[in-house]
């Protein structure tokens, strides 16, 4: 009995990282990304004419570490046939990475309210929202990592530089309010990386 995309995408987050699988064996996870309380899922699966299409889950962690039911947010056709090197390599056009799909999505990130008691419920408090970009983004076989380059510091949550290895053909994106970032395709070179093209700047 297969699992539910749902049922995937969660696993995924209790997992924390894409075990991306042949689309013969079903749906499966490309992309994984936890910002704190948000985890959002990128999954792809073959339909029945034969394309490859792309969903997108997002689900909140609770304050015990415990990720809620994943909901779908978007989802499209990829265009590109993602297991074939060929299709990927015609597709990039001599580029390292190209964006696939954007959106932008409100997502449910919780309850808040400047004073809580034991006895309140969610349905009690102010709902939570946070407007989030996201990028599905196809990368060639010579990148291993994503460097994402903080260009607005002081920002919440707040980093420097972050690697994101590479773990399929599809890698996800995301940005929150206020962010904007320097995205580097980059290579692992022993125990360092190197950047192999000019940096992209993104910002939401």
């Amino acid at each position: 009995m297969r699992r539910s995309m749902p049922q995937i995408a969660r696993e995924a987050l209790e997992r924390g990282y894409a075990n991306f699988q042949p689309l013969s064996n079903g749906p499966t996870v490309a992309d994984v990304w936890i910002e704190a309380r948000i985890g959002l899922v990128l999954l792809v699966h073959r339909r029945d004419d034969g394309l490859v299409a792309e969903e997108l889950y997002h689900s909140i962690r609770d304050d015990n570490g415990q990720w809620s039911e994943c909901d779908h947010l978007n989802g499209s056709i990829v265009g590109i046939d993602i297991e074939s090197p060929g299709a990927v390599t015609q597709a990039l056009a001599g580029s390292l990475m190209e964006i696939v799909s954007e959106s932008t999505s409100l997502v449910f990130t919780g309850c808040e309210m400047e004073e809580e008691t034991e006895e309140e419920d969610c349905e009690e408090k102010e709902e939570s929202f946070t407007p989030l970009r996201t990028l599905s983004v196809l990368v060639g076989d010579r990148v291993d990592f994503i460097e994402l380059e903080n260009l607005v510091h002081g920002s919440s949550p707040a980093f420097v530089s972050r690697f994101r290895e590479v773990r399929s053909p599809l890698a996800l994106i995301v940005l929150l309010p206020g962010q904007c970032v320097r995205v580097s395709p980059t290579r692992r070179d022993g125990a360092s990386t190197s950047r192999l093209a000019p940096a992209w700047e993104l910002a939401n």
